[in-house]
């Protein structure tokens, strides 16, 4: 896995502040994908993916651009034991976990806007999340969501895709970044 060295600290409120931040996700036959996503996420430390059996050339477009990427088939297909499975991939010295899909994308400076507003006892952050855009550009749906984590603090539980959630295993404390 090729890592990028730890990010530099920062002083926020006079304290100094230095976080490791790790996406993950799941995917399978997402190549169309790749570019964009890793672009996306080039802020991050780490990106983890974990391929759920893409017959296409994903896994590679990935690994090319930096990904630590490892391959298991879930069956039967269950979103929550996929993306507990993804967890584990995580290296333990992360401090804060991103859960993102491979068809969707931080805005440029998402990092920064996370660290600010994470604090020392933050263990889930909100954020915007848009997903639909209208035809004129502007956005359709957006709702707020809470797939960023602190690591060690969480699993995914409930296999329907569309409310599968964190269980924390402390309190949290929300933040805000924006998403697209």
């Amino acid at each position: 896995m090729r890592r990028k060295p730890h990010r530099d600290t920062y002083i926020k409120g006079g304290i100094i502040i230095s976080y490791r931040v790790c996406v993950y996700a799941i995917c399978k036959n997402e190549s169309q994908f790749v570019e964009r996503f890793m672009d996306s996420m080039s802020e991050a430390d780490d990106i983890c993916v974990l391929d759920t059996g893409s017959t296409d050339d994903t896994v590679e477009k990935l690994r090319a651009r930096g990904a630590h990427v490892e391959q298991k088939v879930i069956s039967p297909w269950r979103f929550d034991v996929a993306r507990s499975e993804s967890l584990k991939l995580i290296p333990k010295d992360a401090d804060i976990c991103c859960c993102i899909d491979l068809d969707e994308q931080f805005r440029s400076g998402w990092r920064e806007k996370l660290e600010r507003a994470w604090q020392p006892d933050t263990t889930r952050a909100r954020y915007r999340y848009t997903w639909s855009f209208l035809p004129d550009g502007r956005e359709g749906c957006v709702f707020w969501t809470d797939k960023i984590h602190k690591n060690g603090c969480y699993r995914w539980v409930n296999p329907r895709a569309c409310s599968s959630t964190t269980t924390p295993t402390r309190a949290n404390r929300a933040g805000s970044i924006f998403h697209f």
